[in-house]
């Protein structure tokens, strides 16, 4: 009897709150693989800044910058350091749009207001207008500024928009936000592939961006107009666990009234609270901290490593460049790493993963207090094992703690900070003797133990457990009806 109510269970459509099914009853590891594909082909397209700024030195971006007869040959393809400089500005605020546009100005609150379907049409509209102004753009109309912040701002929105497919796989929700998060780390080779297939094919450079705009971007508008829900996919009853276990879901499967009561009820009180009480939470008010100390040590020892190269001399430059080499395989293959961290999270719990994701960084910054060659090298890969997963695991402490209701502009707000270190890491460790490292890491290993109290008290406090604290002011006076015969009321205090 338990076997035919969990497969008559299994059976029941995970819908949103309004009753929004999975569009056109697709299977949902059908529509997992498009939402893959929709973040791998725009979402972080950015972060390829060495191929995008060869893209615009051949699409003639600054050229009439540079004096014609100059022989410089810069490393990023530039013809001049005036028009590397001009690309460099306007790549770096393409990087810094989404944390001034969505978190300062608030833009992710109306993300979360329109909802996920027109999120996703708005951030592959704007990608799609960034490549083309690219393409128009000249020394009568520069606007590649605005090309940069078009494509830069929707890094977010793109992947907000499909995260809560999670909510249909509820015992690997947090696998499925690492997958969705490493498709959109992938999509960083958007710009590398076009380039390399100008390169070999000889094809016009502007006729293959147009044709990635138009035919590209505009089947993934598609996709966000037919195939994403205008509200985020919720997930109340978990299929494959902790199922017939109580009355209430026996209960939920005979009546479909008791089954919506009961669904609520599961949902826990934080999905559903308003974002002011999100906001003021102790579970917002810790990660906000940690994630961006947590970026801050990561790009501080990526920093450090570049400063090693830089001041190396002729006796030690061939094993630092080794080192570097070895580096950049690994990085090459960190999309591994992510994937790992949500199978982890799944199994042993959002809380504790970022206890191991913290005490990873602990170590690699033990282990460049006390440099070697072999204790660095090993330093690669605990590197990349925390740091290729930081956005993920800050999904998925987010998805746990307050669901997908407000994602757009807690995200905004979390990453808000860290934008600004992109700017200020690079030039602390350049201003910066080598001889000072030993203390920036020591710092490090002390912050990083101060940051162990963020996943414990989401471990000891467990989110959805949270319940408000109910003050004398807010008790009111309300009627309640008396089980007798004339169905008089008593009023209460509740």
């Amino acid at each position: 009897m338990l076997e035919d109510k969990k497969d008559h269970f299994e059976g029941i459509s995970l819908t949103s709150k309004s009753g929004t099914q999975i569009p056109y009853g697709l299977n949902r590891c059908v529509l997992l693989i498009i939402y893959c594909l929709f973040c791998a082909l725009t979402t972080s397209a950015i972060q390829q800044n060495i191929c995008i700024r060869l893209i615009l030195v051949k699409l003639g971006a600054y050229e009439w910058l540079c004096d014609p007869n100059s022989t410089e040959n810069l490393p990023t393809g530039a013809k001049c350091r005036l028009q590397d400089n001009h690309l460099t500005t306007c790549w770096t605020a393409g990087i810094m749009a989404p944390n001034l546009v969505l978190s300062v100005l608030g833009f992710g609150r109306l993300f979360d207001y329109i909802g996920p379907k027109y999120t996703g049409i708005t951030g592959q509209v704007m990608f799609m207008l960034g490549i083309i102004i690219f393409c128009i753009s000249n020394v009568n109309l520069p606007l590649y500024p605005l090309g940069f912040i078009l494509i830069g701002i929707p890094q977010g929105p793109i992947f907000n928009s499909v995260i809560s497919i999670a909510n249909l796989f509820p015992n690997h929700s947090n696998q499925i936000i690492s997958l969705l998060s490493t498709m959109g780390d992938l999509s960083a080779s958007v710009f590398y592939c076009i380039y390399y297939i100008h390169e070999y094919s000889k094809a016009n450079l502007k006729g293959i961006l147009i044709f990635y705009a138009l035919f590209v971007c505009g089947s993934l508008t598609l996709v966000a107009i037919f195939l994403i829900p205008k509200i985020s996919f919720e997930k109340y009853i978990d299929n494959n666990e902790n199922i017939i276990d109580n009355e209430s879901h026996r209960l939920s499967i005979e009546t479909d009234s008791s089954s919506e009561s009961n669904k609520s009820s599961i949902k826990p009180y934080l999905h559903s609270a308003s974002f002011k009480t999100q906001l003021i939470s102790s579970y917002f008010l810790l990660l906000l901290p940690y994630f961006t100390l947590t970026v801050f040590r990561s790009d501080s020892i990526k920093a450090c490593l570049d400063a090693f190269l830089l001041e190396s001399n002729s006796e030690n430059i061939n094993e630092v460049r080794y080192h570097m080499s070895i580096f950049s395989t690994i990085q090459c293959f960190s999309f591994i790493f992510s994937l790992a961290n949500g199978f982890v999270m799944d199994f042993i719990g959002v809380a504790k993963g970022l206890i191991l994701q913290n005490t990873f960084g602990v170590i690699v910054s033990l282990f460049f207090i006390f440099p070697n060659g072999s204790t660095r090298i090993l330093s690669f890969f605990i590197y990349f094992a925390y740091s290729s997963c930081i956005y993920a695991a800050a999904y998925c402490y987010l998805a746990k703690c307050f669901g997908f209701s407000n994602i757009n502009f807690l995200m905004a707000l979390i990453t808000g900070p860290v934008g600004f270190l992109y700017i200020v890491i690079p030039l602390m460790y350049g201003h910066l003797d080598s001889s000072n490292y030993f203390y920036f890491h020591l710092f490090y290993v002390g912050i990083s133990i101060l940051m162990y109290i963020t996943p414990i008290n989401m471990l000891i406090n467990k989110p959805e457990n949270y319940k408000p604290k109910v003050l004398m002011r807010d008790v009111k006076s309300v009627l309640i009806p008396v089980n007798n015969r004339n169905n008089d009321t008593e009023q209460c205090n509740v």
